[in-house]
């Protein structure tokens, strides 16, 4: 393609350059990123993130998650995890001895068969 009939050539010669001369053509005009959350983009933070400014909670200064640990566990997978001795000798497993589990609710084969709680 020549030259001559690309758009810039022919907006050169012009002051704006296709852009108008009361709103400027500025590189961000709004600002760059997440710029103007709680200002001129504050209709659009409260539509769809409405709890992104503000406090949650209280802080806590130093934070260690390793204790509060827990992993989840499916009561079906229970059985690999306990150890063959435990299986053979026990025929229901206290989960509330182990401290492990603490549900809402339990279906009718874990509160009838091989659960007690």
């Amino acid at each position: 393609m020549p030259s001559k009939l690309r758009k810039t050539q022919n907006l050169g010669s012009h002051v704006s350059h296709g852009h108008s001369h009361l709103s400027k053509h500025r590189k961000h005009p709004e600002g760059q990123g997440n710029a103007g959350g709680m200002y001129h983009h504050r209709i659009n933070s409260k539509k769809h993130h409405p709890r992104y400014f503000g406090k949650a909670s209280m802080r806590q200064y130093h934070l260690k998650r390793n204790p509060g640990f827990c992993p989840t566990i499916n009561h079906d997978k229970l059985w690999p995890v306990v150890s063959t001795q435990t299986w053979v000798n026990e025929l229901l497993l206290s989960l509330v001895w182990c401290d492990w589990v603490t549900a809402e609710f339990w279906g009718r084969e874990s509160s009838q068969g091989s659960l007690s709680l």
